[in-house]
């Protein structure tokens, strides 16, 4: 493990922001944190300068991952995944916040990210959001993403997790995963009523 870790140090710089090795919570059937999303107290800024709370979100699924607006080779494809989420539920009639927060919350201000936003072609009803350090850490605790800033990029796992509309996790998997837990996902939510 620690010689992983040393080889993937020495690589990272040669190979830009590709994806550390992906975690497989909950894809692989273990067990996902049971914790109620909107339990979280972080405060984040989105894309059009307004401060929320995940509780900002309560009663309707929501779909959480992480990027960063300069990531040129992990970020672009956890937004592909991300995209053909939202559109199979809203093919399913199933309404979903989709929630990207900034892993670079010092570079991605609020008004970046509205550009970005619109550069990329984001669906409007997206929300791009910058946190404190503190706040973008315990995000990234929550996806299980591993982050090892290398000064010029950032190294990082590409997870995406889907909670309920109760705000409780029931899915989470690596960018790639999500065409093989459409279904176990989609059933997931159906079944989800606000408490």
């Amino acid at each position: 493990m620690l010689r992983r870790a040393m080889l993937l140090t020495c690589l990272a710089p040669l190979v830009g922001c590709d994806p550390m090795e992906p975690a497989r919570h909950g894809a692989e059937g273990a067990p996902v944190p049971r914790v109620s999303l909107f339990s979280q107290r972080s405060s984040f800024t989105d894309d059009q300068g307004k401060q929320v709370t995940f509780s900002s979100f309560r009663g309707a699924p929501v779909v959480l991952s992480a990027i960063y607006t300069s990531c040129a080779r992990t970020c672009p494809v956890t937004l592909a995944e991300l995209r053909k989420m939202d559109a199979a539920f809203r093919k399913g009639g199933i309404e979903v916040h989709f929630l990207v927060v900034t892993l670079d919350p010092h570079e991605d201000t609020p008004d970046r990210l509205h550009e970005y936003k619109l550069e990329k072609k984001l669906p409007e009803a997206w929300r791009l959001l910058q946190g404190s350090d503190g706040a973008t850490d315990d995000l990234a605790s929550l996806l299980d993403v591993h982050v090892m800033d290398m000064t010029a990029h950032l190294v990082h796992d590409a997870n995406i997790a889907v909670f309920d509309a109760n705000g409780t996790m029931v899915k989470r998997f690596a960018t790639g995963e999500y065409a093989a837990e459409a279904a176990s996902v989609a059933q997931a939510l159906a079944g989800s009523a606000p408490r």
